[in-house]
């Protein structure tokens, strides 16, 4: 579900403010923290994670963060073509401090 919801951010721009705040809903939820990290983990038929597509939607940074807590290593991960995350959001026109915080996140935290 958790991976949908980022597909759809990025498919459907008219969604994207709903589909932000439907995530937000979903983190919200009093239920077991390994099902966020395991969502957070998950990967679709392209080897992308939720945050490759969640920076294509240029997404808002709290939203980017909140996924990097939960996985980390999300932010050095590739998807079939060899792009990270970073790749997505350069080239999805993501705001400038999504840009700066996944850069700086990958080169000064060891993930």
């Amino acid at each position: 579900l958790f991976l949908h919801l980022c597909v759809l951010a990025r498919n459907k721009p008219s969604y994207r403010i709903q589909t932000f705040q439907t995530i937000r809903d979903w983190l919200d939820m009093d239920i077991d923290h390994g099902i966020f990290i395991a969502a957070a983990r998950s990967r679709n038929q392209h080897n992308s994670t939720p945050l490759h597509m969640l920076v294509a939607a240029k997404p808002p940074l709290d939203l980017v963060k909140e996924i990097i807590k939960l996985a980390p290593e999300a932010v050095r991960e590739k998807d079939f073509l060899g792009n990270k995350p970073l790749v997505y959001a350069r080239s999805s026109d993501a705001s400038d401090e999504v840009v700066k915080y996944l850069l700086d996140f990958e080169l000064f935290n060891l993930c």
